[in-house]
């Protein structure tokens, strides 16, 4: 067992993950859905906000697949959880954070932290 599927199976034990079998099908239809959102994402008519959902919606796909391919599906037994994504640089992280509260907006936020940063980027996301 590599280091990447028994990740996958500590999560499974821990109740984040659940095993689930999958199909080529199932897998086939998330890579064709990520395809079409990211080059949709490509198309400058759309805002920015809307260009940087699709993208966002085709890496979901994209990690989706990854995870079914390999057997597990997320699980939802301990309520629906926030991610963190975290980057500084070329170091990159991920961390489970608190359960979204009942009537808590589901939205995803992109938060840049720097100095002379283009304007747009405050506009648009």
């Amino acid at each position: 067992m590599n280091s990447g599927t028994n990740n996958l199976a500590n999560l499974a034990r821990a109740g984040q993950l659940a095993a689930e079998r999958t199909s080529p099908g199932e897998i086939g239809r998330l890579l064709k859905g990520a395809d079409d959102q990211l080059r949709d994402s490509s198309t400058e008519s759309l805002s920015a906000a809307g260009r940087f959902m699709l993208a966002y919606n085709a890496t979901h796909a994209l990690a989706l697949a990854a995870l079914r391919a390999e057997g597990y599906r997320p699980s939802t037994s301990q309520g629906h959880r926030k991610v963190i994504f975290q980057g500084v640089h070329q170091i990159m992280g991920t961390d489970v954070g608190g359960k979204w509260a009942d009537e808590e907006l589901r939205e995803s936020k992109m938060v840049f932290i720097g100095k002379n940063l283009p304007i747009a980027i405050n506009i648009y996301i």
